[in-house]
Order: structure tokens, then sequence, then C-alpha cells
């Protein structure tokens, strides 16, 4: 039964059409995994997932837009390349943090019961050592991480691009 749970979210969270806009990533994630938050017929690890990601999104969100920054109204160029830039980052962020869950969740299924743990050790330190913005807020970054009750325990202060590229690095036959 876990290992189809995992299967079904882990296809769901691949499935990110090749044709979409790089700006268009964020907003998919954001409205298929609130659509999963809302599905009271979907397992509640599925939705505990989702709930991670939106929350996830979301501080990506307001850490790349502060409030202070929308309310200056200036529109020159300098302003617009910076609003395209934090886009980009948005959602190279989004995409990367999608597939680091779904990664995970697929390497926890791959391997031996016994070495679970370590897996899990693995990928919640590799957020924790690849902080993005070094947000002082510790009770909010780390408000997923060791909670017993969510199968995804990460960091929210992370750098998915970095800590998916250190995961990738890493020769996960020695825990299958």
């Amino acid at each position: 039964m876990k290992k189809i749970l995992v299967l079904i979210v882990t296809v769901l969270g691949l499935y990110i059409p090749s044709q979409m806009e790089a700006q268009d990533v964020l907003k998919y994630l954001m409205k298929t995994n609130t659509a999963i938050c809302n599905d009271s017929t979907k397992d509640i690890n599925t939705r505990k997932i989702a709930v991670f990601k939106v929350d996830e999104l979301t501080y990506l969100q307001t850490q790349a837009f502060p409030a202070a920054s929308i309310l200056n109204q200036e529109a020159d160029s300098v302003r617009l390349n910076t609003i395209n830039s934090a886009v980009k980052l948005l959602n190279e962020q989004s995409l990367a943090m999608n597939t680091y869950v779904n990664l995970f969740l697929k390497r926890l299924s791959d391997c031996k019961k016994r070495n679970r743990d370590k897996v899990s050790y693995i990928f919640k330190h590799a957020t924790l050592d690849n902080s993005m913005w070094h947000d002082m807020d510790k009770d909010l970054v780390m408000s997923y991480y060791d909670r017993s009750d969510y199968p995804i325990q990460f960091c929210l202060d992370c750098d998915w691009e970095k800590a998916l590229e250190f995961i990738r690095t890493i020769d996960w036959s020695q825990y299958e």
C-alpha cells in the first residue's frame, strides 16, 4: 500500500508538461498541490506532502517578493529586470523543490527498511545545509523539520537546486 501511495505521488509530482513555460511552474505546482490538499478522498500522507509543497511555494514567494518591494510602484527597467529575475528564481526553485521531494519519496521507497532513517537524514540535512535566504525566523523555517506527524521533514529555507545537486552526487545503491 505504501509503495503504491509513493508511486502515485511521484507520478503526480513528476507530471509537469514538457511544453510548460518556465513562468508557469510555480502557478502549476501551487494549483495542483492546493487541489490535492483540499481533496478529502486523497490519503492523509499525500495531502500532507501537498501541504508542505504549498507552504514551501508560499515561503519562496514571500522571500522573493517582500511586501515592501511590492508596495514600491516604480516601473523602471531596473525594477522590471529585478522582478523578472525573481520570477525566474521562483520557478527554478519551485521545480527543483518538487523534483527533490519526489526523489526523496522514490529513494525512501527503494531503500531497505533498515536504511530509511539514513536516507531521511541525508535528505533532511541537505535542506538544512543549503540555506538560500539565511532567514533568522527559525520557528518558521524549521516548522516541518523533525515533525514525526509529517512525511516531509525539510527546512523551508533551502536552495533547492543546490540541495538537489548534492543529493544527485550520492551513490544510493548502498542503501537499496
